[in-house]
């Protein structure tokens, strides 16, 4: 589904992947540091005209709809910065919970939840079993204005009542579309990763005038890397080692052993050493520096491609 989403342009995001870095990321610190330089009241303009000098990457773009809804619940209003900083900071907390896009999440994700619109996928639903019927209660019930329903065709494994009536006033049975044989877009499963995916202090020992940090400056969101697996998965930028992820990271299960992955930047935060435990602390060489947090695409094999 998300390769799909991906080869249309269409804003996804996944259930289970929410980044808890944001208030650490490059382009979010830089804000906060022009704005702790500043000795006068600003607005929301003056901020957005700041982030119009800065290159374009798509934490830039987050803080221009950051900005936009700074500017509505101020009212334009001219503050303090430490204001505007606090602001920015709640903001921060609650952005990775928002929806920006299509978002794709299991039913016990979605307890609680309420969306104007939501389709249900074909999962091999038992209608048999009262705790799957009421889990896909739960996934119907979610739905504001529309639900679809889903269904592989041909298939008999989902038998709700709902489904196998047609007398319902507000129910439209449309026959399924004739797909288009599978691309190689749909062979890939992408992986956002975390903070608690990497290795937060890796370039934090070695010293400032190495040269990783100077490769670190030069990445952006977006950009290409080179993932290797040897002992750790690690990540290079032009041959140079420039993170690794995490002892325990292990690859999402899926089915077919992977068979290629690449990597490409998600974001840059920055890190410290008093943010480090403090068992840690001695082996820091620097007391600021940068960390690559990856997004990994892997080309998974076999028959059964429908991720």
């Amino acid at each position: 589904m998300r390769a799909c989403c991906e080869l249309l342009s269409i804003p996804v995001q996944m259930g289970n992947e929410e980044f808890g870095g944001v208030w650490r990321v490059r382009e979010v610190q830089a804000l906060i540091e022009w704005l702790r330089d500043r000795q006068d009241m600003v607005d929301a303009d003056d901020c957005r005209a700041w982030l119009d000098e800065r290159p374009p990457t798509p934490w830039n773009d987050l803080l221009r709809e950051a900005l936009a809804e700074y500017q509505q619940e101020s009212g334009g209003a001219r503050a303090p910065t430490q204001q505007c900083i606090e602001w920015l900071a709640e903001w921060s907390r609650d952005v990775r919970r928002r929806q920006r896009g299509l978002l794709l999440l299991t039913a016990h994700r979605a307890k609680g939840l309420e969306f104007d619109h939501v389709v249900v996928l074909d999962g091999g639903w038992e209608d048999r079993r009262d705790d799957e019927r009421r889990l896909y209660y739960v996934a119907m019930t979610r739905a504001r204005l529309t639900l679809a329903l889903m269904c592989f065709d041909g298939s008999n494994r989902l038998r709700t009542p709902l489904l196998a009536s047609s007398s319902a006033h507000s129910t439209l049975h449309c026959q399924p579309p004739v797909l288009p044989p599978p691309t190689s877009e749909m062979a890939k499963i992408w992986s956002r990763l975390d903070l608690k995916d990497v290795d937060l202090g890796f370039a934090g020992r070695r010293p400032i005038d190495d040269p990783v940090h100077r490769h670190i400056r030069e990445l952006n969101a977006g950009d290409c890397l080179e993932l290797r697996e040897n002992e750790r998965w690690e990540l290079f930028d032009r041959g140079v080692l420039v993170g690794r992820l995490a002892q325990q990271y292990s690859p999402p299960a899926m089915n077919g052993q992977p068979r290629q992955a690449q990597a490409r930047v998600a974001a840059i935060v920055t890190w410290d050493r008093e943010l480090s435990p403090a068992e840690y602390r001695d082996h820091c060489a620097c007391d600021v520096w940068e960390v690559v947090v990856p997004e990994l695409v892997f080309t998974v094999e076999g028959p059964d491609r429908r991720q």
